[in-house]
């Protein structure tokens, strides 16, 4: 994030705070300012991230024709560490291993700031929700049911 010159912080809770509920009750806020990163892989194995907000799910066909695959499924525990070197559960929008083609729902844009995955099982990372987009390429689409 500093070499992006990304304002961003990471705070850290005595429990986890690996689901939106987790989060929200760490935080005392809304699901709509939690970002959740959801990790797929495509029918080549090719990973592919989706961002949305914590109170959405992500829709498949519409991250299908988004990102161009044919069929995606949700990556397994040990593919998200492997695409990203985090574990499930802590996977923040950015800062993966490589760059890992990502997709973010419209309503991301809805909120200044968002919080999201901090890399650890107890960490979250609040910042801008804009940053995120910026940093992480993310192509914004519409993704969410």
């Amino acid at each position: 994030m500093r070499q992006e010159g990304i304002h961003g912080r990471i705070l850290s809770f005595q429990r986890p705070t690996t689901t939106v509920a987790e989060a929200v009750q760490a935080l005392g806020i809304g699901g709509n300012q939690i970002l959740k990163s959801v990790l797929f892989v495509d029918e080549t194995g090719r990973p592919v991230l989706a961002l949305v907000p914590g109170h959405k799910r992500v829709c498949i066909s519409k991250l299908e024709t988004a990102s161009g695959a044919r069929r995606l499924r949700i990556a397994r525990e040990q593919d998200v560490e492997g695409y990203t070197g985090y574990k499930a559960g802590a996977l923040p929008p950015i800062g993966h291993r490589s760059r890992i083609p990502t997709y973010a729902d419209h309503a991301v844009l809805s909120q200044k700031v968002v919080y999201c995955g901090g890399g650890d099982r107890d960490k979250l990372l609040e910042i801008s929700a804009l940053d995120v987009i910026r940093i992480s390429s993310a192509t914004v689409a519409d993704i969410s049911e």
